[in-house]
């Protein structure tokens, strides 16, 4: 709460009054003052409460944490960037308004009063008048002789009146015709407009595509997105099972960035509640690493990622990696160019591929040639032969910026960058010599892709999603560089596919009813290899 006075506009020597109200209170009166439909902005509430009251010089601070908490409370309402106020607190603002409004129902009393005096003076000139012409005559003749003669200059002069109107009654049709010349009749306009009705009623399903509302962000943003991202992202910033797991920022990058927000060194945002998840919330799932390359060190990452809850295992050889990998949902593969504990026999790349088509997530990580055998492994048994890290490229920059994914040196805007603005690349970096299946994430300085990732708009909807990062040299070389923490942890936790088992649970009962309905409407043809092949009830 503040003490906010009130800037006086009619006297500035006036004493203002001080109102003690809090800033959900001056930004419900800003909204409403603004009255625009589609909501107030952020800078029209900010330049309302600066003009009309006196408030500190961080007044955004407040008033922005003002606008979050009554967007969670239901106070307001946001919508692309702009913020409404529901019909039902509106109404009770305008009533505490008009019950503080008291003097305003004074004000007609004065004009009739000077009204009833203008009719009086009126009288008493005709009297005046009536008396100095005719001051010889009786009173009551004269009254009756000049009473007639009034009435009809009266009548006349009321009846010249009515012609004017009617002149002006013309002029008026006639500017009317003369303007709605140029223009469509109304009658024509609507029915044009139900013909579009008509021709459009054939088009429902493009209005129907539309992609759902994104919170804080606009139709530039979130353009390379395809529909499923977009409303798998949708359920990550609205359904209340995973607004428990996720922070504010899902999806977010520079968005978030306010006057206040401290930045680290990169310009990215300092803390862990800009991380895709909440701390400690992630107890119930286990991440299990296989490093095939013993020159990395995994101490930071472990350490982040327990930050999160998670339970992190490091495999040591082939039996405590199959016996480890039944109880794991996510899965590291690092890759190495030398013989180590793993076998990398069939029998591995089929628990891989198994533990792939269960839903357990993958995350591939491959670095200069030779540096990506595992790596290759994996993908083969996953995409086919057409998808395989080559080459050895030195980071030339080092840092990627966020924009388009197939940009040199950027990297798009995504669930698992999520409040990033900056991001290290790695020392050294290999790259795919085709992509397949995989959506590029990442372009390194040297214009190659260096984040890959799949998800189940490309994958059957019972496999996990797949992240491949060409670099791993982040996990051990320059670990504080720009965003590598928080980049590792998001990409874990959208690894658990927690948005599509969201979504599957909820399309469950629709779906099982469009495959009655196929089977009584086709009974011959066969359903799609999934839901022939599906575990789920």
């Amino acid at each position: 709460i503040i003490m906010a006075t009130k800037k006086s506009q009619t006297d500035a020597t006036s004493t203002k009054k001080n109102t003690s109200k809090t800033y959900v209170e001056l930004c419900t009166e800003a909204i409403i003052a603004d009255g625009t439909r589609r909501g107030s902005s952020l800078p029209v509430i900010k330049r309302y409460i600066s003009d009309n009251y006196q408030v500190p010089e961080n007044f955004n601070l407040f008033v922005n944490k003002a606008l979050r908490k009554g967007v969670e409370e239901g106070t307001f309402t946001k919508n692309k960037g702009s913020y409404r106020v529901p019909a039902k607190i509106k109404k009770a603002v305008e009533q505490k308004t008009d019950k503080t409004k008291p003097t305003t129902r004074k004000t007609p009393t004065k004009k009739e009063t000077t009204k009833k005096t203008t009719k009086t003076t009126a009288k008493e000139k005709a009297e005046t008048k009536k008396t100095t012409t005719r001051g010889k005559a009786s009173p009551k003749k004269t009254t009756a002789k000049e009473k007639a003669p009034l009435k009809k200059t009266t009548t006349k002069e009321k009846a010249s009146p009515k012609k004017t109107t009617k002149t002006t009654a013309k002029e008026k049709a006639e500017t009317k015709k003369t303007t709605t010349r140029g223009k469509a009749s109304p009658k024509k306009t609507a029915s044009t407009e139900k013909e579009k009705e008509k021709t459009t009623r054939g088009k429902a399903p493009t209005t129907r595509q539309k992609p759902a509302m994104v919170r804080g962000l606009s139709s530039e943003n979130i353009s390379h997105l395809s529909p499923w991202e977009i409303k798998e992202l949708h359920f990550a910033q609205n359904d209340a099972r995973l607004r428990a797991l996720y922070n504010p920022v899902v999806g977010l990058h520079d968005e978030v960035i306010e006057e206040t927000t401290t930045l680290d060194q990169y310009h990215n945002p300092v803390g862990t509640e800009y991380d895709l998840g909440r701390d400690g919330s992630f107890a119930d799932y286990t991440v299990l690493i296989a490093r095939f390359y013993a020159g990395c060190t995994l101490d930071q990452p472990v350490a982040a990622l327990k930050e999160k809850g998670f339970k992190v295992i490091v495999a040591k050889n082939d039996d405590s990696f199959y016996e480890d990998l039944k109880i794991a949902d996510v899965l590291w593969i690092i890759s190495g160019g030398t013989p180590t504990a793993f076998s990398r026999t069939d029998k591995w790349a089929q628990e891989i591929l198994n533990f792939h088509k269960t839903g357990g997530g993958l995350y591939v990580w491959g670095d200069n040639a030779p540096y990506f055998i595992e790596a290759n492994i994996v993908l083969k048994s996953i995409f086919g032969r057409s998808v395989k890290l080559t080459g050895c490229l030195p980071s030339s920059t080092g840092l990627l910026e966020l924009g388009k994914a197939t940009e040199k040196g950027k990297f798009a805007p995504h669930m698992i960058t999520s409040g990033i603005v900056k991001l290290y690349e790695g020392h050294t970096i290999c790259y795919p010599e085709n992509n397949g299946d995989l959506k590029v994430l990442a372009t390194c300085s040297d214009n190659k892709p260096a984040i890959l990732y799949a998800d189940h708009e490309v994958l059957e909807k019972d496999c996990g999603r797949v992240v491949v990062d060409c670099g791993f040299t982040k996990l051990y070389l320059q670990w504080d560089a720009a965003g590598t923490a928080r980049y590792i942890v998001n990409s874990c936790i959208w690894l658990l596919s927690l948005e599509s088992k969201v979504m599957n649970d909820e399309e469950l009962i629709s779906r099982r009813k469009k495959e009655k309905r196929e089977k009584m409407s086709n009974p011959e043809n066969k359903l799609n290899d999934y839901y022939l092949t599906s575990n789920k009830p």
